[in-house]
């Protein structure tokens, strides 16, 4: 039977729990021949660092461009995946806490962009923070609906499944991914016509629960302590400055655990990708792998998310796309870019939005985006004693600028500190530079 992480590791799982800007028109990108069908992995709280990728042999596996600077503009479940869902940021989805997904105007999203255009849709796991909203129905644009009513989790809990609510047990067989991989996969072996659809499984968020296959099996693999771990930067904000040092050990044992909920998320992406194979299909579909948010996991005695330091807003961000030769590609692009990407590369066309595709970074017709991530997030009512006060934010490829409500303020300049140890932001000689940055926020927010 799948097991619940136990003692020190369910402990921390509770602790811790000029420029260019994206093109604002509606756009209509020619249709391809044929087709293409898309995958799209959502996973739940994996960060960059420590994130276990290398452990996934069927997504590190995929002939994918890996976005090496990929963000979250706002690293809440919530206000991420509206954007992801949309194009748009979370001044504009409404979105921004997990507290307001009940917000987000499902009319048009990139559901309705591709059912629009002809696709099969299909959603399973995680949708939005609060869901059901008025209705257990799927939302505009969904065929196939199979999403997590209340609260996501691992065992015992319950899906809307298209016209009717469903609860699982604690077997285990009643696995959520599992479950939900299972559903994908029907769907992929049924469609006939292009398809679209997200899978989105609670994997890695906690409280950790592992699969029976896959408990223990990263059980005292090394784990890379950051240089940050439990070290606080000059001139720390109040809402740092006072915070308990977090037991290695503990997140140690905590990170290994995660590995393991990811590794039935690989087993889905497996047996996806060799329904395909089998059907001719596989060279034919667009797959993408993202993270909602980030997870600090004791950099700068952070425990959670919801900052706007490195930890929490980078994600593991990787699409493998048709005719598309795999690299590494470092341009800043972030989880705003998801959607009118996956339209471009399909050949779906969508309203205008805040995002931009990275169709023709992947295709090498431009070699940079010259843009500096947006960053943004509310103050969380639900979890006071984590969160950040409400900041915005400006991340380029140099420095990192975070201006919170109550006045205070960091400012890093990233290469020479990539682990934002050195708070500049008091420093009379970089002043004009924030100026600048404040300028370059602003027009981003507008």
């Amino acid at each position: 039977m799948a097991r619940q992480v136990a003692g020190s590791v369910m402990a921390l799982g509770i602790i811790l729990l000029s420029v260019q800007q994206g093109d604002a028109r509606a756009t209509a990108p020619a249709e391809p021949a044929e087709r293409p069908n898309v995958l799209v992995v959502i996973t739940d709280d994996q960060p960059v660092r420590n994130s276990g990728m290398w452990l996934l042999d069927s997504v590190s596996g995929l002939d994918s461009v890996t976005f090496e600077n990929a963000f979250t503009n706002n690293p809440v479940c919530c206000p991420s995946r509206a954007t992801m869902l949309s194009g748009l940021y979370d001044h504009h989805t409404g979105v921004t806490s997990n507290q307001n997904g009940d917000r987000f105007d499902d009319s048009a999203s990139v559901a309705t962009w591709f059912n629009d255009a002809g696709y099969r849709t299909g959603l399973y796991g995680k949708y939005l923070n609060g869901y059901p909203f008025e209705s257990t129905s799927a939302p505009p644009g969904w065929n196939d609906w199979r999403a997590f009513v209340g609260r996501p989790d691992y065992l015992g809990y319950e899906l809307a499944e298209n016209d009717k609510v469903v609860s699982y047990g604690s077997e285990p067989a009643d696995y959520s991914t599992t479950v939900l991989g299972d559903k994908l996969i029907s769907m992929i072996e049924e469609a006939n016509e292009p398809f679209f659809a997200v899978f989105s499984p609670y994997a890695s968020h906690g409280p950790l629960v592992s699969s029976p296959e896959h408990t223990g099996v990263h059980a005292g693999k090394r784990v890379r302590k950051p240089r940050n771990f439990n070290r606080l930067m000059t001139d720390p904000p109040s809402w740092i400055a006072d915070r308990p040092r977090l037991r290695w050990s503990q997140v140690a044992s905590y990170i290994r655990a995660t590995w393991e909920t990811l590794e039935a998320v690989d087993d889905v992406v497996e047996a996806a990708l060799g329904v395909l194979e089998e059907q001719g299909e596989l060279d034919n579909t667009i797959i993408a792998y993202i993270s909602d948010n980030g997870f600090s996991l004791g950099s700068h005695r952070i425990p959670r998310k919801f900052c706007a330091h490195e930890e929490c807003i980078r994600v593991p961000f990787l699409i493998s796309a048709p005719g598309v030769p795999p690299r590494n590609e470092d341009a800043l692009v972030s989880n705003v870019d998801l959607a009118p990407t996956l339209a471009d590369l399909a050949g779906v066309a969508h309203p205008a939005v805040d995002g931009r595709s990275l169709g023709p970074l992947m295709r090498a017709d431009v070699t940079t985006l010259h843009r500096p991530i947006l960053l943004h997030t509310r103050r969380s009512r639900s979890k006071p004693s984590f969160a950040s006060p409400t900041y915005s934010g400006i991340r380029t490829k140099r420095w990192k600028l975070i201006d919170y409500r109550n006045g205070e303020s960091e400012l890093y300049a990233l290469p020479r500190d990539p682990h934002e140890l050195t708070n500049l932001a008091a420093k009379a000689s970089y002043q004009q530079r924030i100026r600048k940055l404040r300028k370059k926020l602003a027009k981003l927010q507008r």
